[in-house]
């Protein structure tokens, strides 16, 4: 039975492997001969070869060289892997310096000595914490050598008002002055402290809560250089203080396990995951302060760390994209559209800020300003569909309809497969009673999506009532008005009531055709729909005369319509 391996060079990100071939040959033990197919296509014919043996094997040579088997024995001990006994405690140095947050705080006593800004020492601690008050009093003991290395200390109590909100904070005070701690020390309420355990959280892979005691080292301009969980020695804070002034590579160094050579300079800071983190934890106000915060320091002109590491403009224009997120949240657009006129002072060409800020300024009523902006934006990306739909729709709006339709067919153009823009090819046809047109566009629409229920409802109306009889199909308009019904929603509750109305009218059941339109209007009146409402009473009028509704003819006709 013939036994085939193959051997290949390197090749791709591939590096070179092995030159030997092992062949298994189970309970045989002849082997007639060894035939080898070399690179180049030639083919040798080896004889003489032996099982259980190691041969050599060259191109050209015509023999097989034997290679006596290695002498080798391999020794085997069983041993025990001792690791590092688990501990709750760590030294995080932060590579990527940022800002702490601030910290809403009620202060329970002031520092003993009026200090120049320079390093601080922010320390987490319980009244029922026993390795708290034993750290209180390690930094008590040594504070004329922490005065000495310029670090300040603030002790920052988690327990007294997370209990009691109305706490007048005497069993903190009281403990203080028995460890005769001469520092700043304050507490803070369980949302600030529930935001300083997000933030810790946001530098490290694995999320772990916050003990105490814990700490923050901070610069003198309010970076986190390190964080301590767990308590803390006054000798390591006296180690790291030297790390502040450090260089970004020598910071790096100092955060990793292992010494080494980098292949990448250090990384720029970034708050995005910092932000995130609070959104993801329902601290959305503390993560506007954050950014506010951060940003508002790069838009003064100053900046976080060494100016190497300090942001791109366009980055910065990104965060407040980020930023803009969380005023959505909170449903509030006019801070919205604020963040985004911040945007632009960082990077005048931020799509995004172009994009939201002309949708903001119309839909606020400054439609020309809007066009405007969102002009802006599609220079910047002229293929961009959401820009395109943006830009037709405030087109549309200003009463522009050429430029609307030209815009909807770009979008069309660039996303041919979305329904969408043949939806507002549509309406912009409509508006302008060219129904044909419309009608088209509308069937392309359902084509790409079945489903879409505008798109129903308008071809309906073009079908049951076009001002002239070849557009007409009752038939067919019936079956879209009980597909869009089927398909629920708002469309196809008070706001197609005009729509069913019509079409019983248009059979000559006027008496139910008013009866709808009442309970219509009635829901119109509750949800204050002034537009709705005006359609409404003007089938009324026609249905309490047995006219029918039909829509307005073309500009050239001189027939009228109501709708």
């Amino acid at each position: 039975i013939p036994r085939i391996q193959t051997l290949n060079a390197g090749m791709g990100f591939l590096s070179q492997g092995s030159k030997r071939i092992h062949f298994g040959l189970g309970k045989s033990d002849v082997i007639e001969f060894l035939q080898v197919r070399w690179p180049d296509g030639a083919s040798e014919r080896f004889k003489n070869i032996a099982f259980d043996a190691r041969y050599y094997i060259k191109q050209g040579a015509g023999v097989a060289v034997s290679r006596d088997p290695r002498d080798q024995q391999l020794a085997i001990h069983g041993e025990s892997l001792d690791g590092d006994p688990v501990s709750a405690t760590s030294r995080v140095v932060i590579s990527a310096r940022l800002p702490m947050p601030g910290i809403d705080y009620d202060e329970i006593q002031a520092d003993q000595q009026v200090r120049p800004p320079g390093p601080l020492l922010l320390t987490l601690w319980s009244t029922t914490c026993g390795a708290c008050l034993q750290e209180l009093a390690d930094f008590a003991t040594h504070a004329d050598e922490l005065r000495a290395a310029g670090v300040g200390v603030m002790a920052l109590n988690v327990d007294e008002l997370a209990d009691d909100p109305t706490s007048d904070l005497s069993r903190s005070r009281e403990l203080l002055q028995q460890l005769e701690f001469p520092f700043a020390a304050a507490a803070v309420d369980e949302e600030t402290a529930g935001g300083l355990d997000v933030f810790q959280r946001s530098f490290l892979n694995l999320q772990q809560p916050l003990p105490v005691p814990s700490s923050f080292l901070s610069t003198a301009d309010g970076q986190v250089a390190v964080i301590y969980r767990g308590p803390v020695s006054v000798a390591q804070v006296l180690a790291d203080v030297k790390l502040l002034n450090a260089t970004p590579r020598e910071v790096r160094q100092a955060s990793a396990p292992l010494s080494g050579r980098w292949h990448l300079p250090p990384t720029r800071p970034d708050p995005q995951a910092a932000a995130i983190a609070f959104l993801r934890n329902g601290f959305t106000d503390a993560g506007i302060k954050y950014l506010e915060k951060y940003l508002g320091t790069y838009l003064s002109g100053n900046g976080w760390g060494p100016r190497e590491l300090w942001p791109t403009r366009k980055r910065l224009g990104e965060l407040c994209d980020t930023l803009a997120d969380f005023y959505r949240i909170k449903n509030d657009p006019v801070h919205v559209m604020k963040v985004y006129e911040l945007a632009l002072r960082f990077d005048e060409n931020s799509l995004p800020a172009r994009m939201n800020l002309g949708k903001g300024l119309v839909q606020v009523g400054k439609v020309a300003d809007g066009i405007q902006m969102l002009e802006q934006a599609r220079q910047l990306k002229p293929d961009n569909g959401r820009v395109l739909a943006d830009l037709g729709i405030a087109y549309a709006i200003s009463g522009d309809l050429d430029h609307a339709a030209k815009v909807f067919q770009a979008w069309q153009e660039v996303e041919p497969e979305a329904a969408l823009p043949r939806l507002q090819l549509g309406r912009v046809a409509q508006q302008q009673r060219q129904y044909a047109q419309a009608a088209a566009q509308y069937r392309a629409c359902l084509e790409l999506s079945p489903n879409e229920r505008d798109a129903l409802v308008s071809l309906a109306w073009i079908l049951l009532a076009a001002p002239t009889a070849e557009l007409r199909d009752v038939s067919q308009a019936e079956q879209l008005i009980r597909r869009a019904v089927e398909l629920g929603g708002p469309v196809a509750t008070g706001a197609i009531a005009d729509l069913q109305a019509a079409l019983m009218a248009d059979q000559g059941n006027f008496t139910d055709a008013l009866a709808l339109l009442d309970g219509a209007i009635a829901i119109a009146q509750t949800h204050r729909n002034s537009a709705l409402l005006k359609q409404l009473q003007l089938q009324r009028e026609l249905y309490q005369q047995r006219r029918v509704f039909r829509l307005p003819p073309p500009a050239s006709s001189s027939a009228g319509g109501v709708k």
